[in-house]
């Protein structure tokens, strides 16, 4: 399965800070309500996972999500997961979580293939806005 959330797209500048990731998460869990089952895939889920209700509570309430609520899974996807330690392969692994044990959890990761001819045209040097990158973004997965 190779499920993209919305409003999950985001400039990173620098390195994938949490507090970046957070608000892609909690933006694109906006359109979630009705979700009782959310597995997250995540290169680092068992780090960035510890915080992330604590984070929550910096963004304005239409960002909140109830957790409590809700079944919700931080795996980390498998190709990444004999670069952790052993207790992250056991508690972060898709292997042991039911309904999802085949699934190897790099359908995220398979999405650069589309990203690389605009990652190109930020790289030349050219001071690019991020409201542009967006409408590249856009323009590179548009339909019709």
């Amino acid at each position: 399965h190779n499920f993209k959330r919305p409003n999950l797209v985001g400039d990173l500048q620098k390195g994938e800070r949490y507090i970046n990731m957070d608000y892609m998460f909690f933006s694109s869990m906006q359109t979630a309500s009705t979700l009782q089952v959310i597995n997250i895939s995540y290169d680092i889920a068992c780090q960035w996972s510890k915080n992330l209700w604590t984070h929550m509570s910096a963004f304005p309430q239409q960002y909140h999500l109830d957790h409590n609520m809700k079944t919700i899974m931080f795996l980390v996807p498998k190709f990444h997961l004999p670069a952790h330690i052993l207790s992250c392969q056991t508690t972060y692994s898709f292997n042991f979580i039911k309904g999802v044990r085949r699934t190897d959890g790099e359908a995220p990761e398979c999405g650069w293939a589309d990203i690389n001819p605009i990652a190109m045209r930020q790289d030349n040097g050219a001071m690019v806005q991020p409201a542009n990158s967006v409408l590249d973004l856009e323009d590179t997965w548009s339909v019709g």
